[in-house]
This record gives structure tokens, sequence and C-alpha cells, in this order.
């Protein structure tokens, strides 16, 4: 999910996942003087609680790449596109990763795909903890042992499940992953390792 690009071109995915709330609300959070505005102070900040380590250079080009009036700060508005750039991303890895997962190609992915789906993510999860993320996921009318791409897509960014696992390390330029690099996902790798695959 991460691979190579700018630095808001890689933690756009923690920005998704790690910061709850509407984009306004995120704003709000990543605005600590509270006047409507980004700094690169406060973007320096942002980076640091996504676990990511940004040079000079890198915050510089973030802030010039933001910043699309050139007053030398992000505004809402500014802030708002790379928000949603940064979901579609995800979502569109998502699905990547869901038609990798849905082995049968029936649109939906059963217990067991799901718990090897989390697996590849990072998480040790047994049959108990698929069972309640699938409670999670379908209401209580529905106790199907299926989720289909929107369910999954529903939950994986709206639950805590992404904000409660803790991604090991930093990304830097080091260490930027590469889409065509690996066709598969690492078996043994913790979660940030399954993103560099990503």
């Amino acid at each position: 999910l991460i691979g190579k690009g700018s630095i808001l071109d890689r933690a756009g995915i923690g920005l998704i996942t790690k910061m709850p709330g509407d984009v306004k609300t995120v704003f709000k959070t990543v605005d600590e003087s509270g006047d409507g505005f980004i700094d690169r102070v406060e973007l320096g900040h942002m980076f640091t609680n996504l676990q990511f380590s940004v040079k000079e250079s890198e915050l510089e080009d973030a802030i010039t790449e933001l910043d699309e009036n050139g007053d030398g700060r992000v505004d809402l508005q500014e802030f708002s596109k790379w928000h949603q750039r940064s979901l579609e991303k995800l979502k569109a890895k998502l699905k990547q990763t869901f038609d990798l997962y849905d082995v049968d190609a029936s649109g939906s992915i059963d217990k067991h795909e799901m718990k090897e789906f989390l697996k590849a993510m990072g998480s040790n999860v047994d049959e108990k903890a698929v069972e309640k993320i699938l409670q999670e996921i379908h209401s209580k009318d529905n106790e199907s042992s299926h989720i289909t791409f929107d369910e999954l897509q529903d939950w994986f960014i709206k639950s805590s499940y992404m904000r409660d696992t803790k991604i090991e390390g930093s990304c830097g330029e080091d260490d930027e992953g590469n889409i065509v690099d690996n066709l598969y996902p690492p078996s043994n790798g913790n979660t940030f390792d399954y993103f560099k695959w990503l």
C-alpha cells in the first residue's frame, strides 16, 4: 500500500487508517494551533505520530505539494484533496488484496479466507478472533460466514482494527516498497512488511 512515491503518497495510508474521523476532524487534530491552517511544524508532528521518519527536504516537498495557493500553509480544502486521494488509493489496494484472497472468485471471502487475509497483515488470529470480527462486520440480523468486499472495506476503514495495529519501524526513502517486486505477500512479516509488499 505504501509503495514508492512522495512522502504524501506513502503516509496517506496511515492518514486514513490511523487517524479516525472525517476529514474535518482529522484536519482539526493536525492543526494543533487551531488557526485553521497546518504549518510545516504541525505537518512534521503528524508524520511523527504516523510513525514516519521524515527528512527536512521531504517535509519541505510535502508542504510545497499540498500548498496549492503558495501561502506556505495548508488549508482545509488543500488537506481534503490529499485525504480523498489517499482514501481512493486505499480502497483500490483493498480491492486488489480482497481479490487475492477470494480464491474461489465468489465475490466474497469466508472465515478461512478472512483468517488468511488477516495473517498476511501481521495478525496472528485464531478462529475466535475471526468470529469476533465477523460480528463487527455483520449486523445482528446477518449471521453469514461470508464477507463481501463492501463489508470488508467499510469495516477496514471505520473499525479500530488498523488504528490498534502497531506498525513497527518507520518509512524513509530506504524503506520504500515496490508493488512489482513481489507477487505474494510476506509470510512472516508484520503489518508494515505487508504494506510494503502492496
